[in-house]
């Protein structure tokens, strides 16, 4: 760093340093919150259609749900809206598991808890079969970094 830096320097360098950080911010939020809001989704249909206490027709399982879980994100329209989005692209299971796998590598117990209720689900494809060993391990720095699609979430 220069000794004799400047105020419209110093300026220039915090804006450029503030905009990338931004940016990476905003991808990486956009990421998590489409990787969870397509799994409430999944979790929302694999339970009306497969659960123990399966949803039953017209029992405002969504309300239900809404209420106990008494956040603003988390409201019925929200939840509407998550299984709505898992409906329509259900073919984002590899990208969406690997992103977690990858970005929640310590957490083994949710990892392992995704990973059993999708391979579970017989719509779900089998290349997403990975071993528990995998689970908790950081994949290494040389792997190409894991893609997920940008794609609009629900307003919080």
């Amino acid at each position: 760093m220069k000794n004799n830096m400047t105020f419209d320097s110093l300026y220039k360098s915090v804006t450029k340093l503030n905009a990338a950080f931004e940016d990476d911010t905003a991808k990486a939020i956009n990421r998590n919150v489409t990787a969870r809001n397509w799994l409430i989704g999944f979790y929302i249909v694999h339970y009306e259609q497969k659960g123990e206490d399966r949803a039953k027709y017209g029992e405002k399982t969504l309300q239900k749900l809404s209420e106990k879980l008494n956040k603003k994100s988390l409201s019925y329209r929200n939840l509407r809206l998550y299984r709505q989005f898992y409906l329509e692209f259900a073919s984002l299971e590899k990208p969406i598991f690997d992103y977690v796998l990858h970005e929640f590598a310590g957490e083994k117990a949710l990892l392992t808890g995704i990973k059993n209720n999708l391979i579970e689900d017989k719509t779900v494809s089998k290349d997403l079969a990975i071993s528990d060993c995998q689970i908790g391990q950081i994949p290494s720095a040389q792997s190409e970094e894991l893609q997920i699609p940008l794609i609009l979430s629900v307003q919080q």
